[in-house]
């Protein structure tokens, strides 16, 4: 709860703290806000029913059951979080796509037979930069 409370704090101050300045800083401030209110939601969506059952368990509650499907499936939900994220920020910001493909495009090279005898040289991965080392 502490963390949904935090991000509701600093989503608040960030929008009154909008100021028109200039367009650009604008435009960034209004995608850092709705990215965050984004993993907020999910955070919220994929940890609230694990936290719920758990909070029957300790209020008492007869029927809590942690070998049941529905605490499996809250398990789940809370894994998922983990891996929802990196797909948020890949679809708001193109520096994080850029190197998600990257990455994903070295990999592919390894794989394709493409005379590199599965190997690669280092790559140096910087936002907004990609070189290989001769």
């Amino acid at each position: 709860m502490l963390h949904v409370i935090s991000n509701c704090c600093l989503i608040s101050g960030l929008v009154k703290g909008l100021e028109v300045r200039n367009d650009n800083v604008v435009r960034a401030r209004a995608n850092v806000i709705k990215t965050l209110a984004t993993v907020s939601l999910f955070f919220i969506l994929c940890w609230s029913w694990n936290q719920t059952y758990y909070l029957m368990f300790y209020l008492g509650y007869q029927h809590v059951d942690f070998t049941s499907a529905f605490y499996n499936f809250t398990v789940i939900m809370v894994f998922l979080n983990c891996c929802v994220n990196p797909i948020i920020y890949s679809v708001r910001y193109d520096q994080v796509r850029g190197i998600s493909l990257t990455i994903f495009s070295a990999e592919r090279k390894l794989n394709d037979g493409s005379g590199t005898n599965g190997q690669l040289k280092n790559v140096h991965v910087t936002f907004g930069h990609r070189y290989t080392e001769q």
